[in-house]
């Protein structure tokens, strides 16, 4: 994702507190940010993207693994950054948010796209073993 208006030591902060690692490089007038699952995952697991089943090109099932921070670990981790800088944009695969307001108001809305196939549907709120 592409992340604007909003300092490093901000993002890096947000990563710390909700338990996520992030790759941050300098791009433009921002920065390109990649966030992973953090290695001590034992108190974060539920931040972590479940498998996922897909086929084989023999048309076997097989579970896919997935080495992603899931939607409610995007969510914590969006939310501490407009905690301290609510004017952040961020502009995701899924969506654009131009500032905290504009988070609050279509970040609910991500959850319900299809992150699996057509074949086999799921939602990224679905995509994970968190309990919410």
């Amino acid at each position: 994702m592409i992340a604007r208006n909003v300092k490093l030591e901000t993002l890096e902060g947000a990563a710390r507190k909700v338990g996520v690692k992030l790759d941050v490089e300098p791009k433009g007038r921002g920065f390109r940010v990649k966030v992973y699952p953090s290695d001590s995952s034992a108190e974060r697991e539920h931040y972590r993207a479940k498998r996922y089943a897909c086929r084989t090109q023999a048309g076997e099932p097989r579970m896919k693994r997935v080495y992603a921070v899931c939607w409610h670990g995007f969510r914590d981790f969006f939310r501490a950054v407009y905690a301290k800088e609510p004017k952040a944009i961020f502009r995701t695969a899924m969506a654009t948010y131009n500032g905290r307001d504009d988070f609050r108001r279509n970040f609910e809305a991500t959850g319900d796209r299809n992150i699996g196939s057509m074949m086999i549907p799921l939602s990224a709120r679905d995509g994970c073993a968190c309990e919410e």
